[in-house]
């Protein structure tokens, strides 16, 4: 019986996770099912050990549990195609309860993904629960929120800096909606530097080996059937300056090059 916990930034795939995890047996994997109540690590600690016992005895014997979803269903993307609204997606998931079409035993593996709330208490859950970050190319991801119509478009993540005071100050000082995104990276990545190599999990590879990738994450690890594409990120959003990202990003490039080295020269060309 084991309980995992994800983090990463806005837009990084741990959505994506959830839903290849959810193809194996014995495992549930959640999307942001639950509703921070508590300001401090040591209480949000107990927090989750309820919900995760609440969750365990849900699933295996009610065959139900919570999580964002869209018609009862963990999707891989919250937000809308890009092809739909390039500009502005909107969310389309709702936190609701999921029906689940697999028997569980109660040693079953469950993952939880909750991104803001982790990550800025990531100090304390990592010491209480095994814990894994997901990254993305920065460009990539940046690229992404400049599309959707979250906070996290405007340069603020509410969540995040509910749980960190030194993030909600840094961003209530920049007036500059892209300077806020790029602080906000900044923030996350230097988080995520005090993860081991072996607990960081990348988009790209994530992509290309599903399997390989979460055989860090999980003991019986199979080949997806889950529809999966790569696509460049100047295909998939097209009406994104491009440059005027790079540029921004260039004061971060060497934070960058320690989870993607050689970042900084691409950004450059």
């Amino acid at each position: 019986m084991t309980t995992t916990l994800f983090t990463g930034l806005p837009r990084s795939g741990t959505t994506l996770v959830c839903v290849l995890l959810n193809e194996f047996q014995e495992t549930i994997a959640l999307a942001e099912p639950m509703s921070p109540s508590e300001f401090d690590g040591q209480s949000s600690v107990a927090q989750i050990n309820r919900f995760i016992k609440q969750t365990r005895h849900s699933a295996v014997h009610g065959r139900v549990v919570t999580s964002q979803q869209v018609h009862g269903e963990i999707v891989d993307n919250f937000a809308e195609d890009p092809g739909d609204n390039p500009t502005n997606r909107s969310l389309v998931a709702q936190l609701g309860p999921v029906q689940l079409d697999k028997q569980l035993t109660r040693k079953f593996h469950l993952y939880i993904k909750q991104p803001a709330w982790f990550t800025a208490l990531a100090p304390t859950l990592k010491q209480h629960f095994e814990m894994f970050v997901i990254v993305r190319n920065p460009l990539a991801m940046l690229a992404s929120w400049q599309t959707v119509s979250m906070a996290i478009q405007q340069g603020y993540w509410p969540m995040a800096s509910r749980f960190d005071k030194n993030l909600e100050e840094i961003l209530s000082a920049e007036p500059d909606v892209l300077r806020r995104q790029i602080a906000i990276i900044e923030w996350g990545l230097n988080i995520f530097l005090d993860f081991p190599p072996q607990r960081i999990i990348k988009y790209e590879e994530l992509i290309k080996d599903p399997a390989r990738t979460l055989s860090l994450v999980h003991p019986h690890p199979r080949k997806t059937k889950h529809a999966i594409f790569s696509e460049s990120p100047m295909s998939r959003y097209p009406n994104v300056d491009f440059d005027r990202l790079k540029a921004a990003l260039k004061p971060i490039a060497a934070l960058v090059d320690k989870f993607y080295p050689g970042f900084s020269q691409t950004i450059d060309s």
